[in-house]
């Protein structure tokens, strides 16, 4: 016999009443432009104005005069039209940003740092006063020299931090100079120098003080060197430098040369001293760069050449030469360089290019000399001893 469990009545049941939903606040990117005409221009984060605002951010209104005012966490770029651009990150606690107020503008301010001159552009607030003068290729600008003595007497890294836009502005003058001067060595002083990117040409500013008792931290002169691998490698040189107080220089040569080529120098030497002498006699290198006046007189120019790189020579002679060797003298040398200085007016003056290429031109031949026998080609013959002169004695 089946048994029927007894079952209490449930309770009804009572439905919770709908409540009304708050609508969802959408950003004021997102809403129609009807809606954005009627929203506040003002909040907590940020407002912007027209042009009277603008004039108060002044490093803004140089790289961008649509950008508008920063104020707390967030920055608003506004098109002409009116409507937002972009809106910047905005540091609001809930997404735990801490990016400090008016970044923009610090970004704006290193933006224009980096701005460099144009050719043909003037120089606004140089330290030399010199603005009414235009930057030229031809020619080192004055407020590059100006910049190079400020830096001679605050060679230190804090001065330079703050004066990194006049080092731009500097270095952008020496680098259009040395591009068109490289047009005209290729041109017209030495066809073996191939075109090549100024990273190859220019030397940095930064000094390596690992090892150095001076420990400033930057050279006070811009350099640069050509030759057929560029400022580095193993072959002979044509140097620039630029310098104030009449310190900027210009020459070429092999400078303390490593042990096989000066070792190959001093074999050809040993052999053929003629060749040499014959090519320091010329009136590019004798008068241009040795300050030979009136008669070239062969033993004067050899004793200036040999002075004039006598600074790391050897004492005594070198190992396999006789000390009665006949070119005792040149033996010694482990430099084999010409230099000349030049002021700070001949480098400011708008003849300089043209003066600076015809002082390479004239040690073209000593670069060829020397290139010829630490690097010689291989359809060169170093073995003719038609134009020997002097002694012919053998290491």
């Amino acid at each position: 016999m089946a048994t029927h469990r007894k079952v209490s009545p449930t309770p009804p049941y009572q439905a919770t009443p709908p409540q009304p939903r708050t609508p969802a606040v959408r950003s004021l990117r997102n809403r129609p432009q009807s809606e954005k005409d009627k929203a506040p221009t003002r909040s907590k984060y940020f407002e912007w104005s027209e042009e009277a605002e603008c004039t108060r951010n002044h490093l803004a209104q140089d790289e961008d005069p649509r950008l508008g005012k920063i104020e707390d966490y967030m920055c608003v770029e506004v098109d002409e039209d009116g409507r937002d651009k972009y809106e910047a990150s905005m540091g609001s606690k809930a997404r735990g940003n801490k990016r400090k107020p008016g970044i923009a503008l610090q970004k704006a301010g290193k933006q224009s740092k980096k701005a460099r001159p144009a050719i043909g552009q003037t120089l606004e607030g140089s330290p030399s006063g010199d603005s009414g003068i235009e930057y030229r290729d031809n020619m080192i600008h004055p407020n590059t020299m100006a910049f190079l003595k400020e830096l001679g007497e605050h060679n230190n890294r804090s001065w330079f931090s703050e004066n990194e836009m006049l080092y731009r502005k500097a270095k952008q003058d020496f680098d259009s100079f040395i591009e068109k001067l490289s047009q005209k060595i290729i041109e017209e002083v030495d066809t073996t120098v191939p075109e090549l990117p100024l990273k190859d040409l220019v030397f940095r500013i930064y000094r390596d003080i690992r090892f150095s008792n001076d420990q400033t931290p930057y050279k006070i002169y811009f350099s640069a060197a050509w030759s057929r691998t560029g400022r580095k490698g193993p072959y002979a040189h044509y140097y620039m430098q630029i310098q104030p107080y009449g310190k900027s220089m210009i020459g070429g040569g092999i400078w303390h040369a490593d042990a096989q080529p000066l070792a190959l120098l001093r074999r050809a030497i040993s052999k053929r001293p003629g060749l040499l002498k014959q090519i320091l006699l010329t009136d590019g290198i004798a008068k241009g760069f040795l300050d030979i006046k009136g008669h070239v007189d062969e033993q004067r120019v050899v004793e200036s050449f040999i002075a004039r790189n006598s600074e790391d020579a050897l004492k005594t002679a070198p190992k396999g030469f006789p000390k009665d060797h006949p070119e005792i003298a040149l033996l010694r040398l482990r430099s084999f360089t010409v230099g000349r200085h030049l002021t700070d007016d001949e480098v400011s003056n708008s003849g300089f290019l043209n003066k600076a290429v015809d002082l390479l031109s004239g040690i073209e031949p000593l670069i060829t000399y020397l290139n010829s026998i630490v690097m010689p080609d291989m359809n060169m013959d170093t073995s003719d001893d038609t134009s020997s002169e002097g002694s012919n004695t053998n290491p």
